[in-house]
Order: C-alpha cells, then sequence, then structure tokens
C-alpha cells in the first residue's frame, strides 16, 4: 500500500511538472503568435479537405484547437482571433458532414464570446463617464454597419484558404462591405445630429473598425494584386512551356522520329540505310541530350505522365506531345537494334549463298557482306552478336572462297585450238584491237552511259575454233559469220586479288552479202566466262 501512494505521489509530481512546462511553454508564446500558428494549421486544413483527406485533416484540426484554446486563454479580444474560430469552424463543419462524426473543441466559441469580438454593445466603455445614449433612428444604421463589419470580417478569415476564382468574389464583397460600414455610420451619424446629437463612443469605435479594416482590406488587396500578377506571369511560362514541348515534338517528328519508329525500314541494298544512320547519330550527338534536359525540367512542373501533365497544364495535346518524344527517343534506339539484328540475319544468310554466286561476283559479294556486318556494328555497337560476326568476317571469308580459289588455280590459259583457221595469229591480233578500242571494254572510262566506268583492258585472245555461219539470207547463203575466240581481261580493283577475267566471246563479221571469213568484226556474243591466274598467261 506505501509503495502505491509512493508511486501515486511519483505519478502525480510527473504529471504537475508537465503541466507546468507546457503552461510556461505556451506563456512564451503571445497570443498573437498563437493565433499565426493557428491560421497555418488552418490553411493545411483546407488543402487536405480539397485533397479528399478528411482524416488528415482532423488532426490538423485538433492541433489548431489547442492553439486556439491556448491563445483565447491568453487574450481573448486579439483581434485576429475572432477570424480564425470562425474560420475554424466552418472547416470543423466540411469535415463532419463528410465523415458523419463531431469534432470535440476545447475554446470557447458562443456567440456570445464571438460577438464580443465584433460588436461590443456599440456603447460606452465600462469604467468611463456615462454617454448620451444613441437616438432611436440612428441605432438601425449602426446595426447595418456591425452586420457589414461582421461580414467582411468573415470574408477576410475566409480569403486566405479559397480559390483563386473565389478570392476574386471575397476581394469584391470585401470592398463593397466595406463602402457598406461608411454608409452606415455616416446614416447614422446624419440621424444622430437631428437629436442634437453630434458625438458619440459608438461612432468612435465604428470609425476605427472602419479604418483598421480599410488597412486590412488596402493590404490584402495588394497582395492579392502582385498574386494576380505573378500567376498572369506563370500562365504566361506556362503557355510559353507548353508551345515549346508542342513545337518540339513537331520539329523531332520531321527531324528523326517519322524515319527512326522502333522497327526496321524497308531497304534493297544496306547501302540505303546510311542516310538513316546519319540521322540518328546527328540527333544523339546535336538533340538528344537538349531533349532530355528539356523534359526534366518540363517534368519538374507538371508532372511527367500523360495523365499528370494534362491535368497540370489543361492541354491534352501538350501531354501528349511529351509522352511522344519519351517514346520517340526510346523508338531511336529500338531503331538501332532492331536495323543491326536484321543486317546480322542477312549477313549470315549471304555467307550461305556465296557458292551459288558467278564466279565474278563471288569476291565483291564477300566484300559486300563485310561492309553488312560492319554497318550492323555501326548500328548497334553493343550488339554482342554483330561484334561476333565481324570478329569471324576473315575466317568466314576463307572457308566460303577456299573452293573457289582452289578452282581458280586448277585452270590454265588455252592456246589456239588444231581446228582454229590458219591465221589464228593475225585473227587474235586483230580481235585484240577490237577489245581495246571498244567503248565496252577497252574504252570504257569514255563511256557517258557507263555506270561502272572501270575498263576492261585485254591481255590476251586465244582462237579455239573454227569460223561458223552466224546468220543467212532467205536463200540459206551466209550474211554473217563468226569466230569463236577466248580474251584475258584485267580488271584494275581485282589486280589485287590476283585474278583475271576469261571470257567466251564469238567475234561477229558485218552482216551483209557476200560476207567473208575475216576481220574486220562489227560485234560480238559472250557465252560463259571464268577466273584464271594472271601467271598462266603466256610470257
Amino acid at each position: 500500500m506505501q509503495h502505491l501512494l509512493r508511486c501515486l505521489k511519483v505519478g502525480t509530481l510527473t504529471m504537475f511538472l508537465t503541466v507546468l512546462v507546457q503552461n510556461r511553454f505556451a506563456a512564451a508564446q503571445s497570443a498573437e503568435e498563437l493565433v499565426k500558428k493557428a491560421e497555418g494549421d488552418l490553411k493545411k486544413s483546407h488543402s487536405l479537405i480539397i485533397a479528399g483527406r478528411h482524416e488528415a485533416a482532423v488532426d490538423i484540426l485538433k492541433n489548431a484547437d489547442g492553439t486556439i484554446a491556448h491563445a483565447q486563454k491568453l487574450d481573448a479580444n486579439q483581434p485576429r482571433l475572432f477570424s480564425v474560430i470562425k474560420t475554424f469552424m466552418m472547416q470543423k463543419e466540411k469535415v463532419e458532414k463528410k465523415l458523419g462524426k463531431e469534432i470535440a473543441i476545447s475554446f470557447d466559441a458562443s456567440e456570445k464570446s464571438s460577438a464580443a469580438q465584433t460588436d461590443k454593445t456599440m456603447s460606452v466603455p465600462a469604467g468611463s463617464s456615462k454617454s448620451v445614449q444613441l437616438p432611436y433612428d440612428a441605432r438601425y444604421p449602426m446595426q447595418q454597419f456591425s452586420s457589414s463589419y461582421r461580414s467582411f470580417e468573415d470574408y477576410y478569415a475566409q480569403f486566405a484558404i479559397e480559390t483563386a476564382e473565389m478570392q476574386a468574389i471575397l476581394i469584391k464583397r470585401m470592398q463593397d462591405h466595406l463602402e457598406k460600414m461608411r454608409t452606415s455610420l455616416a446614416l447614422a451619424k446624419v440621424e444622430s445630429s437631428k437629436k442634437n446629437v453630434t458625438t458619440h463612443p459608438d461612432f468612435d469605435e465604428a470609425s476605427q473598425k472602419i479604418q483598421v479594416s480599410e488597412n486590412k482590406y488596402a493590404e490584402l488587396s495588394k497582395n492579392y494584386q502582385q498574386q494576380i500578377s505573378e500567376q498572369n506571369e506563370l500562365n504566361k511560362k506556362a503557355a510559353a512551356d507548353r508551345e515549346a514541348i508542342k513545337t518540339l515534338y513537331s520539329d523531332l517528328r520531321n527531324k528523326i522520329f517519322d524515319a527512326a519508329g522502333g522497327s526496321v525500314i524497308y531497304y534493297n541494298e544496306p547501302s540505303e540505310l546510311e542516310p538513316l544512320l546519319t540521322k540518328i547519330e546527328q540527333f544523339e550527338i546535336s538533340d538528344k541530350m537538349n531533349v532530355q534536359k528539356l523534359l526534366e525540367s518540363f517534368a519538374a512542373k507538371y508532372g511527367n505522365t500523360e495523365e499528370a501533365i494534362e491535368k497540370s497544364t489543361g492541354d491534352w495535346q501538350t501531354a501528349n506531345s511529351y509522352t511522344k518524344i519519351e517514346e520517340g527517343i526510346q523508338n531511336v534506339a529500338k531503331t538501332r537494334e532492331a536495323i543491326a539484328q536484321d543486317l546480322v540475319q542477312k549477313y549470315q544468310k549471304g555467307l550461305n549463298d556465296v557458292k551459288s554466286k558467278h564466279d565474278f561476283y563471288k569476291v565483291a559479294y564477300v566484300t559486300g557482306l563485310k561492309k553488312v556486318i560492319d554497318l550492323a556494328v555501326r548500328f548497334s555497337p553493343g550488339f554482342a552478336e554483330a561484334i561476333k560476326a565481324q570478329d569471324a568476317h576473315q575466317h568466314n571469308t576463307d572457308t566460303a572462297l577456299k573452293d573457289f580459289y582452289a578452282a581458280v588455280d586448277k585452270k590454265n590459259w588455252p592456246t589456239h585450238s588444231a581446228d582454229s583457221p590458219a591465221n589464228a595469229k593475225e585473227l587474235a591480233k586483230a580481235t585484240f584491237t577490237w577489245f581495246s578500242n571498244d567503248i565496252g571494254w577497252g574504252q570504257r572510262d569514255k563511256d557517258e552511259k557507263a555506270t561502272d566506268k572501270e575498263v576492261r583492258k585485254p591481255l590476251d585472245v586465244s582462237v579455239h575454233g573454227p569460223w561458223s555461219v552466224q546468220e543467212r539470207d532467205l536463200l540459206g547463203n551466209p550474211i554473217m559469220y563468226g569466230l569463236p575466240v577466248f580474251v584475258a581481261v584485267e580488271v584494275a580493283s581485282e589486280k589485287s586479288l590476283n585474278l583475271v577475267r576469261v571470257y567466251d566471246v564469238t567475234m561477229r563479221t558485218e552482216e551483209k552479202a557476200g560476207a567473208k571469213q575475216s576481220p574486220p568484226f562489227f560485234s560480238i556474243t559472250v557465252g560463259n566466262s571464268h577466273y584464271i591466274r594472271p601467271s598462266k598467261l603466256k610470257k
């Protein structure tokens, strides 16, 4: 029992000290400071109510309740206390309706207490000498004055927690009630003067209230106009931001997004992809970083999702443009990857197709495959499959051309055949001259119509058969003869490959009656062709 009493004494002492500390802390704050704190809490509560977070608003209101109670104890006549109480009660009523339960308060919110802050009965202050009573006809205007004053104070208290649209209405209402206060006081004085009462303490108090209200309204109106000006400036900047995003998207569509849509584009030759790769590289070097910085800056102000941006800007086109820019940047990277994969597939298929190509195209074809795999790596420098194929290209080339080079090594340059004409040497010389002077062969570089102007330089000619009839007239008489020959031709770009071309051709005479089996030659027909080594030609 004694132990229990000692515990109770200790508990009582602890509670006493706690209350003492709280009271000293509260006393250390003035009523004005406590009112400011309550106003801050009520602003937070208002924001939570708008957001629909009513339970959270209750917690803030409870904090404000305690603060108001302390302020009321310190100074029940604090000028802004009545406005704070009004605001508190309005918010309390809203939350109670939403939650369906009552919120307890610890301060005096009675009409009597409230009226003390505004009316004070408009009579002579206690302790002063008794004044003349207000004439009857002056009392109604003074009642109107009190009503306008209370309305002014209510709107003043409500102003800080309302939306910009509602604030514009409240400013006008406060101005109207301020004018009504002046009019009511003036009318009361006129009615009093009719009864020879020209001064009265209630008039003095009303004048003071008008002066205080005018000062409050002037400051509030000034701050409001500044707020409106700042908001207008923000609106201008927001409009500029919106236009910047939409313009940027339009520009990027034309510059890169329409070309690099995230998939493989149609192309016949890999070289046709070069312009696209150039566009991508230019975008990544010149534009991408600046675009991403702009998106980050925009997102910090308006959000980074289509829903958030549309909500904050009120413009779905801006929201759509923002997301399309993000999507476009991603598609550029996807385009690189998709094309790189497609090029690797074409490269691998090309290696399998080397054997099916004509001898004259095998080496060039394999060289072209090297360009294909190099382009794949350029499109996607980190693509492992492309890098692996590029590293193995020389081995793949050697394997693909192994049989081809073995077949070339086995081929020889033939001498004139046994059944060739007796003057085969002279005929070979005439053939050599023809190839040297022909615009499609030895003079190919002078052919304005040729797309490939590389000269086909004749190195040697071998006759491998007798003359043959190429054309006859209606009576069956020969009108054109042909001579079968092999011609060895050098192409400059193939010298480094140690290869010489051999064409099997028929040299043809002019088509005419009485044709002879002799030059000059006027045309040729080309049959088979193949490579030999230059060393196989006669010295």
